[in-house]
This record gives structure tokens, sequence and C-alpha cells, in this order.
């Protein structure tokens, strides 16, 4: 809501808006809840009943105006999956923390320095576009990725993907590689395709990453043309 005169703005608008509209509020309720020290939204999607199956939920980054999808649980285990939230908002900055209550009966908190919970790595993975060129009727000649991640984390894999299709992720990626912590070596990538992805990734039990930059080098390549 916009302080000035109350406008109401749809943070959904041109992005999640679809996957919204195809949420069973039937079958699931919804609860927001705002994180202070992630300066971001948590729309939590919660099952009625016991639960028992993977759901997708959101947290909106405020800055930089982007959505990322939160699941909690894995396919054959969802007793870490939210069933309720609150802030406790206490005084001393260790007291303002995001509680969670659990499919599996435990109250859990939001902490940011975690990469494990009861000994399960907590498996991070971010996926970046699809990113096109400026001329959208000629292909991507993609040759280089560089990346610097935070210098007192850890590192992550990666996958560059290429494909002339928005919705479609290929099963085999043009480059995969490992990224350390701090400033990477360029990575050589020799692939192209009308469409860009970038795959991060990470279940590491002893330490998390954090991206602080990405660039590509890229030059314009041939008119686009059907695949099969």
């Amino acid at each position: 809501m916009d302080p000035i005169g109350g406008q109401v703005n749809r943070l959904t608008s041109d992005t999640i808006e679809r996957r919204m509209q195809d949420l069973n509020l039937s079958t699931f309720f919804v609860r927001l809840a705002w994180n202070w020290r992630d300066e971001g939204l948590h729309v939590m999607v919660m099952p009625y009943g016991t639960g028992g199956t993977l759901v997708q939920s959101w947290f909106w980054d405020q800055k930089n105006n982007s959505w990322w999808e939160d699941e909690f649980g894995t396919a054959s285990s969802t007793t870490v999956q939210p069933t309720s939230v609150m802030v406790a908002d206490g005084d001393d900055p260790d007291d303002r923390v995001l509680l969670f209550g659990t499919e599996g009966g435990y109250i859990q908190k939001w902490d940011e320095s975690a990469v494990a919970d009861d000994g399960t790595a907590t498996d991070a993975r971010i996926l970046y576009g699809p990113f096109a060129g400026p001329d959208l009727t000629r292909e991507l000649k993609l040759h280089h990725l560089t990346a610097v991640l935070a210098d007192d984390l850890g590192g992550c894999n990666y996958e560059v993907f290429v494909n002339d299709r928005a919705d479609v992720i290929p099963a085999t990626p043009a480059k995969a590689g490992v990224l350390v912590a701090g400033r990477n070596e360029r990575q050589n990538v020799r692939a192209r395709g009308m469409l860009v992805l970038l795959k991060l990734r990470s279940a590491d039990l002893n330490s998390r990453f954090a991206v602080e930059t990405l660039m590509t080098t890229y030059q314009l390549g041939a008119r686009m043309r059907v695949r099969s």
C-alpha cells in the first residue's frame, strides 16, 4: 500500500499473477508475514487438514521487487511444512524472529545462519531467466560467465541452459561447473540459442552461498530458426 494516499498496488501483476489465480482456496489457506531481517514478505500457502502434500509458498524481495519460490520439506517428508506463522517482535534483536508451526507438531524459527534442519541439508536453488537479447529475431551466442559470490560464505554448482522456448528447460545444460566463494575465474560457455537460463544450487551441510554479481559476454548470432 502506498504510504501517500493509500493507493493499493498489486505485487503479483506481470509476475506470478497466473499462479496466484490457480490457487484453490478450498484446499489451502494463505497467511502473510513480514520478514524484517530479509526485507520481504512471506506468502505462506498452507493446507487444510493433516497435510502430507508438498506445497509451494512464495517470498517477495522488497529490495529487488522480485518473487521467489519456497518449499519446506520434500515430497516424501512434509513434516516441516508450516501450518501457522507469526512474527515475534521482541525488544532484543535476537528476539525478533519469524516462527512457524509445522505439520510435525513443532515450532521452528527462520534462521538466516542455518545450513541444515536436524541434520538434513537445506537444498538452496535459484533459476535465473529466461533472458533474451536486444534483438528478439536473432540468437544469442554466449561466450563467458563471470560470477562473484559472497567472500564469507561458500560456493555452489551452476548450470547454463540455452533454448528457443521460454517454458522448457533442456534436460542437458550447455555448461556446468562449480563456483567458489569470492570472485571466480571466467567460465567458458560456448553455446547459442534464443534464450539463456542459469541455475545455481547447493545442498552443502557445512556452508551457505550468496550471489553478489553475475555477468555474461555474448554476441548476436544468426536469425532465429526452428530446431527439431
